[in-house]
C-alpha cells in the first residue's frame, strides 16, 4: 500500500509540473515559454529523447538521420559505441589525473579523434573484437564506452552550455581514428 501511495504521489509530481514550471522559471531566471533562456532551462532540467529505443535504434541509413536533424536542427545526438568502436570518456579534474597516471603506468595515448566535452574529453578508438563497456573501473572520472553504449556526439549542447567539439587538429577529416 505504502508503494502504492508513494506512486501516485510521483504521478501527481509529474502531472502537474508543466502547470508549476512556467511560473517557477518566470519568478527564478525572468525566463518565460517562447523565449531561448526557457527553451534551455527546459533542457537542463528535463531530457526527452527524440527516438525511442536508445542506442538499439542507431542506424547508419542516412536518410533517417537527415530527417531527424530537419525535424530538430538544434537536437543533441548520440554515437553508438561498439561494433568496432571503443570511446574512452575522461570526465572533469578526477578524470584528468586519473589519466595522467593510467598514462605513467602504462603508455601514452596514441594521436586520435578526440572530442572536447562539457566536462573533459572523449578519445575515440577502433577495436578488432567486442569491447565491454565500464564505469570508473580504470579510475575515477574514466569510463569506456564499447557494445551497447554510446557518446553524445560533437555539434550536441551539454547541460553546463557548452558545446561539444573536436579539439583542434583531432577531427574526423584531420586524424585517423587510433587502434
Amino acid at each position: 500500500i505504502i508503494a502504492s501511495i508513494g506512486f501516485a504521489f510521483d504521478i501527481y509530481e509529474l502531472l502537474m509540473l508543466p502547470l508549476i514550471l512556467g511560473p517557477a522559471l518566470r519568478e527564478l531566471v525572468g525566463a518565460v515559454p517562447g523565449d531561448p533562456e526557457f527553451q534551455m532551462w527546459l533542457g537542463r532540467l528535463f531530457y526527452w529523447p527524440a527516438i525511442a529505443g536508445g542506442v538499439r535504434s542507431a542506424t547508419l541509413d542516412l536518410e533517417p538521420i537527415r530527417q531527424h536533424f530537419r525535424r530538430h536542427p538544434d537536437g543533441n545526438f548520440g554515437i553508438a559505441t561498439g561494433n568496432g568502436l571503443l570511446v574512452l570518456d575522461v570526465d572533469g579534474p578526477p578524470g584528468a589525473r586519473t589519466l595522467r597516471r593510467l598514462q605513467r603506468e602504462n603508455s601514452r595515448l596514441p594521436e586520435t579523434v578526440t572530442v572536447v566535452t562539457g566536462k573533459g574529453r572523449h578519445f575515440y578508438f577502433r577495436c578488432s573484437s567486442a569491447c565491454r563497456s565500464s564505469d570508473g573501473k580504470l579510475g575515477r572520472g574514466v569510463d569506456v564506452r564499447g557494445e551497447g553504449a554510446y557518446v553524445v556526439g560533437p555539434g550536441s549542447i551539454h547541460p553546463s552550455g557548452k558545446s561539444y567539439r573536436f579539439e583542434k587538429g583531432h577531427g574526423w577529416d584531420d586524424i585517423a581514428v587510433a587502434e
